[in-house]
Formats: C-alpha cells, structure tokens, sequence
C-alpha cells in the first residue's frame, strides 16, 4: 500500500488526479484476496491478526500464528495477479488515451513487479495461460516452496 500511495501521489502529479487514484487503488486493493487465502491458511479471524497480516512476512506469521501459505483455491487471486489482466486495462487505457484505465495497469503492474520473487515459478507465475500449460510444474513448484521472509 505503501509504495503504491508513493507511486499514485507521483501520478497525480505527473499525469493527472485519475491516473494517480487508480494507479494507489489498483495497486493497494490487488491483495483483497488475501484476506480469504490468509483466513483459510491459518490466521485467525480476530482484527489484530489481520493487521498483523499486513506489517510482517510469511515467515513470522508462521511463528506467530502457524500460517501456512497454500495454494489460493478461489479465482480472485489468478484473475488479480495476472499480467492478462495489465493488458486488459493498460492496452485500452493506452489507445483511447484513458488516464483512470491506464492507471488501474500502472497499480496493478507496480503490485506484479514488488511480488516477482515471491512466488514459484516467477515471473511466469503471472500468467494465466502459463499457468494453464505448466499446472503439473506449477504445483510442484509450490508444494516445495519455504515460507517467505521479505515483505
């Protein structure tokens, strides 16, 4: 959230109020499905975990709550981290000159790239249609994956 408020400021700056509010939304609210696969994986369902949630790494939620990141069953988490879903509204946004479209592109782009690293596979984890060809890779990947110390 931070760096995205850092990121939408500048673009409102630079480019317009829209393109800098959609750009902090989009990347701030990409992670709304973590509250479900967070909940689902371990973390208790009480207000100071879910801040938890947001000011440590995989790790220490681990120490402290016995967390355990799982494979995301719904289809909000794919669908949100996908560079699919950048193309979707950055190419549009880009050929009508749309600041609000292009700015969603921009948050989610910024949110895609501070996630690179954090995930099997990556940078291939963020699409879609490789996810779709490599599946069986995919999930070996991630069954043999460690818990996370960097935010």
């Amino acid at each position: 959230m931070a760096a995205s408020a850092v990121a939408g400021a500048a673009g409102c700056l630079a480019v317009s109020p829209g393109f800098g509010a959609s750009l902090f939304l989009s990347g701030s609210l990409l992670d709304v499905d973590h509250a479900e696969l967070f909940l689902s994986s371990g973390l208790p369902a009480t207000p100071r975990a879910m801040i938890a949630s947001l000011l440590h790494n995989e790790r220490g939620l681990g120490e402290r709550y016995g967390f355990r990141r799982r494979v995301p069953a719904g289809w909000s988490f794919p669908v949100l981290h996908s560079v699919e879903l950048i193309l979707l509204y950055g190419l549009p946004g880009l050929l009508l000159g749309d600041a609000i479209l292009t700015g969603i592109a921009a948050g989610a782009m910024l949110h895609i790239l501070m996630d690179l690293g954090n995930y099997p596979e990556s940078p291939f984890f963020f699409s879609l249609v490789w996810r779709g060809i490599a599946r069986r890779r995919l999930m070996a990947a991630w069954s043999a994956r460690e818990p996370q110390s960097g935010l």
